[in-house]
Formats: C-alpha cells, structure tokens, sequence
C-alpha cells in the first residue's frame, strides 16, 4: 500500500515492499497530497547489490530490505533536485534555533564533533542528522531538514532551521578555525554530495551548492577535546 512521506517540505508517494525502510521513513509519514510519487522495482534492488558489491567487501551481509533503504534514497536524491532540495554527507546540528553543518569524510570525528556541541551546550543543541541532512534552497534562504539516513548512531530530528555556517573538519592536534572561501570550499562539498548522472538534475543540485556562496565556510583542525566544539560553535554564531 501506498503511503505519503514529507521530506524537506516535499510530499513523496512511496510503496514499499520490507519493513526496514518502512520503519525507517515512519516519522516523516504524512497524510498530505504528494507532488510525486518513486517506485523501487526488483530491477533497482539487483542494480544496488550489484553495485555494492563493487565496493564494500561485506555484500553478502546486506539484506534486500537495507538495499531497498538505498535505493529510495538515491531516487529520492534525483527526485528532490528539482524541488532545490540536496542530499549532503555532514552532520548537522541546531544551536538556538540556527543550524550548522559539519563536514568531513567518514572516519574523520563529525559525529564525535557533534556529541561534543550537544555535551558543551546540553539543551541549547539539537542534532538534526547525524550523517545525510537534507538542504533546501528557498526564497528565505537554505534550510537544514532532518532526514531517515542517520548515521550508525541513529541520531536526527524531523525537524528543520535556517543554515548559519558551514564548517569542514580536519583532524589536528591543536584546535584552530579560520575561514574559507566558497571556491575553495567547493569541491569538499561537491564530494560529500549526491549528484544525480542525469544531466538536468545535476544541474538543479549545484544550483543547491553555488547558493552556498551566501552562507560562511569555516575549516576547523581539531582535536577530540570539548574546547573543539566550544570554538567552532561560538565562532560560527558570532559571525
């Protein structure tokens, strides 16, 4: 049975044969008409095992029900680009009321960052997502969106807030931030985006990432202590 699910302030029609995205995606169901509907087939779920199989070593531990999760969301990723709306690997977390993105490859402590900041500023921090966020470009400007690909510590919030700063992560011994210019900052974030092959979506999506010329890009070199969070928190809300 078809249900509607609200992601980004966008209505989506989706039929879904496991429970794993099922119950995935509960939070975000809706009873709001859909603007759009995405069906995954058998064919998208042989594609996307044969694709993993190219890269992660451990394929034959992946269910059909986690393969159908991926499937919906690199359509989802395709559908949403013409809505201004993209799919970024960050972690992305709210600070009375304003959101800000931490950006790294995997492995580099985005998710440690983000415990510290709520750690360091208790209530006043919420974790929107802690690995896939959806981002929004609207009239008022962009907008940070939970989404249902959290991360392996399920931590996000259906929830949405303006963006105020960007910040890339890089390992260090000591802390430091300073700011970064939006072209050099562009290729991290271009790599840490989902970018349809399409040629027309494409397109949609970097008019996503260009509009991120307006937002402050900081790189931030740090290390695991709690003062890392506290500097680049108070650093990006000040500015």
């Amino acid at each position: 049975m078809k249900q509607n699910y609200r992601f980004a302030d966008v209505i989506i029609s989706a039929e879904f044969s496991g429970s794993y995205i099922k119950h995935q995606c509960r939070e975000y169901e809706t009873c709001l008409p859909a603007v759009t509907n995405i069906e995954i087939t058998p064919e998208d779920i042989v594609f996307e095992r044969e694709y993993a199989k190219k890269t992660f070593p451990d394929v034959q531990n992946m269910s059909d029900g986690y393969l159908e999760s991926i499937s919906f969301h690199r359509n989802l990723a395709r559908e949403l680009s013409t809505y201004g709306v993209i799919i970024i690997h960050a972690s992305a977390v709210v600070l009375d009321g304003t959101a800000y993105l931490y950006s790294a490859p995997s492995g580099v402590g985005k998710s440690t960052h983000a415990r510290l900041c709520r750690q360091m500023f208790g209530n006043r921090v919420e974790i929107i997502n802690d690995d896939k966020p959806f981002l929004r470009r609207t009239k008022e400007g962009i907008f940070v969106y939970g989404s249902p690909w959290d991360g392996k510590h399920r931590l996000s919030r259906n929830i949405r807030a303006p963006l105020g700063g960007i910040c890339l992560l890089n390992r260090g011994k000591d802390n430091s931030i300073e700011p970064v210019s939006f072209k050099d900052a562009l290729p991290n974030l271009i790599s840490r985006t989902y970018i349809p092959s399409d040629e027309t979506q494409a397109e949609k999506v970097m008019e996503v990432l260009c509009a991120l010329s307006d937002v402050k890009i900081w790189t931030l070199r740090c290390n695991t202590s709690p003062d890392a969070a506290l500097l680049s928190l108070n650093t990006m809300k000040r500015s």
